[in-house]
């Protein structure tokens, strides 16, 4: 059901039109809703960094928005990634 409601949410379509070419009701798939919405909590603040891979060079980082917007940027540029982790 989980994918269900994934697949309403990229659609753009209403609840109800989403159901009815589903063959659904709308309470049942609002209760999956709920329960996906519960499943996965959204993250706030920052998540953790793996450091084990350490003696790696990486070029790039990559930054992560809540809203869903990903950005890659050189990892030379400590200033504009600064600014960047600031915008959360």
């Amino acid at each position: 059901m989980f994918s269900l409601v994934e697949s309403w949410r990229e659609s753009g379509k209403t609840r109800k039109q989403f159901c009815s070419e589903h063959y659904m009701k709308v309470s049942t798939f609002a209760y999956w809703v709920t329960r996906k919405n519960k499943a996965v909590p959204a993250a706030e603040g920052f998540l953790p960094v793996d450091l084990s891979a350490a003696g790696e060079r990486k070029t790039s980082v990559e930054i992560h928005y809540p809203n869903g917007v990903y950005l890659t940027v050189p990892t030379g540029d400590v200033a504009l990634i600064s600014t960047l982790i600031r915008l959360v």
